[in-house]
This record gives C-alpha cells, sequence and structure tokens, in this order.
C-alpha cells in the first residue's frame, strides 16, 4: 500500500469499493483497513474477494499466491497480479481455478515473462492474461527524471524513488 498501490486503492474505494490493505509494518489509514505482517495475512485474505496484488518482489512475497493462501480465500475470489509474476504459483493457481476456489484471475505479471507459447495459462478459461504494458515512458519523462535526481544529488539530497537494500524495494 506504498507508491504503486495507494493510488488504484483510493480510486476503487472511490467508486464504491471496500477496500483493504495488507502491508509489512502496522500503520493507520483513513478510511481503509490496514492488515500488517505474516500473522495477519489469513485474516486479510478471508474478508478478499478480489486480491489485487501491487506487492514488491521480496524473499518474503515471492510465491505467496500459492494453494496455501488461495485456500484462505473466500469460496469464488479473483486475483489480480499487476505486481510481479513470480508472486504467483501458477500450478497452484490453476489447480485453484479448476477447483472453482478461485473463480477467476487477471495477470499482467507473469513468470517467465514472456509466458511461454505452451504455458496452460494462455488457453485458461478463468483467466486473462494482459501484455504488461501498463507504463512505457517517453523520452521527455524519463529525462526529467534522471534531471531532478542529479539536481537533488548535487544538491546533497537523495536519488528520488531511490531502493532501500534492506526491504528490497
Amino acid at each position: 500500500f506504498g507508491m504503486m498501490a495507494k493510488a488504484p486503492a483510493l480510486v476503487l474505494q472511490s467508486l464504491g469499493f471496500k477496500v483493504s490493505a495488507w502491508v509489512r509494518n502496522a500503520r493507520q489509514e483513513d478510511g481503509i483497513a490496514i492488515y500488517h505482517g505474516p500473522d495477519q495475512l489469513e485474516q486479510f485474505l478471508k474478508q478478499t474477494d478480489i486480491a489485487v496484488c501491487l506487492l514488491p518482489l521480496t524473499p518474503e512475497t515471492e510465491g505467496i499466491f500459492c494453494a496455501r493462501t488461495f485456500a484462505m480465500m473466500p469460496g469464488g475470489a479473483m486475483l489480480v497480479n499487476v505486481g510481479r509474476g513470480k508472486h504467483v504459483v501458477a500450478a497452484d493457481l490453476i489447480d485453484a481455478l479448476d477447483s472453482g476456489q478461485l473463480a477467476y484471475a487477471a495477470l499482467d505479471a507473469l513468470w517467465p515473462e514472456p509466458l511461454p507459447p505452451n504455458s496452460p495459462l494462455w488457453l485458461h478459461p478463468k483467466v486473462t492474461v494482459m501484455p504488461h504494458v501498463a507504463r512505457r515512458p517517453t523520452v521527455n519523462q524519463l529525462v526529467t527524471e534522471i534531471a531532478a535526481n542529479i539536481r537533488s544529488l548535487e544538491a546533497g539530497g537523495q536519488p528520488l524513488q531511490e531502493v532501500d537494500i534492506a526491504t528490497g524495494y
């Protein structure tokens, strides 16, 4: 529920969806239930009809959507993965879809990428594979960001959107 997920969550909330989030560390957010840490993952997933994954890929989140966590979700729930392909265990996803535990999955991020032509995800009737082209920055946008980083560094500041090596994102 950080840089990538907060804006879409607020848009969904403005459209009338009940929105909650699962994050690494406890925090408060007006109007949104925040669950945190591994101990609250099951509680979060039990009330999640549509899980929208925008998690960073870390050792803790790799394979997070698997048979174990699909079983925590309400029967007929859906998954939208716009995070990273390695968040989802594809074989477990197919099993959950085939059993009816999950009703549908929309996958923008896949593993491996590009998805091999023989992957069963391509033809599964309960899966939409998206092209993973949500943002294609223009040269002007990139130059603007690079210039802003140079100005910040020259002024003794930090790079914009700096990666925290300790957390992995």
